[in-house]
């Protein structure tokens, strides 16, 4: 099933502790609460050996493992009461592949993984309602969290498979928020309506100082 997924970024980053609990208060306002998994909310993965080794933690900024070489991600989940998983989130570091979510100790990028793809015209309608919650939320943690920009990207856009009328500047992706620079909207989901069949003109494109 294709997917959709979100990229927060910081010019300046951010430090670890503070984007964890602004987000966790802003997830439990609307209602969302923090996956568990082997009784614990966070999952660190460490690369050792030629191993790779989990642990799950409560409070992960106190695990300081953010600075060990062998750090490859950082992974939780937010739930919602009647739904299965909500949002899958992840701070990365593949420094083989020379990507990272760091910059020293700060966060530059944080990853929002979930299901639904707001561009896309197959959504059922209760896939249709989810698409705009997630889609305002998502534009609502761009200011909760002081990002200098948020980048979407679903599969199906990534593929071509409903690329029409595509951003040169932007190719790829689906919605753009931002202090300055582009700004790249979803029409329908700014409607609160899921995408019609053969409707191209889906994005609206705002410049702003």
């Amino acid at each position: 099933m294709s997917s959709a997924r979100a990229e927060l970024c910081w010019e300046k980053g951010v430090e670890l502790d503070v984007v964890l609990n602004r987000l966790e208060s802003y997830m439990a306002s609307v209602g969302l609460e923090l996956g568990v998994k082997c009784g614990e909310t966070y999952t660190f993965s460490w690369r050792r050996q030629g191993k790779t080794i989990l642990e799950c933690v409560q409070r992960p900024w106190e695990v300081q493992s953010l600075l060990d070489a062998s750090f490859r991600n950082l992974t939780w989940s937010f739930c919602s009461p009647v739904e299965s998983t909500w949002f899958r989130c992840c701070i990365y570091s593949a420094p083989e592949e020379g990507l990272t979510c760091l910059a020293g100790e700060q966060v530059v990028r944080l990853m929002i993984n979930f299901d639904e793809e707001p561009n896309s015209w197959t959504l059922t309608p209760e896939e249709a309602k989810r698409a705009v919650s997630k889609y305002s939320q998502l534009r609502e943690l761009h200011t909760h969290l002081g990002c200098d920009v948020v980048n979407g990207f679903s599969d199906s856009h990534y593929s071509g498979g409903t690329a029409f009328n595509q951003d040169p500047e932007h190719l790829q992706k689906i919605f753009r928020f931002a202090k300055k620079g582009r700004n790249v909207f979803i029409v329908p989901m700014e409607e609160g309506r899921a995408r019609r069949v053969g409707e191209l003109d889906w994005r609206r494109v705002d410049d702003c100082n």
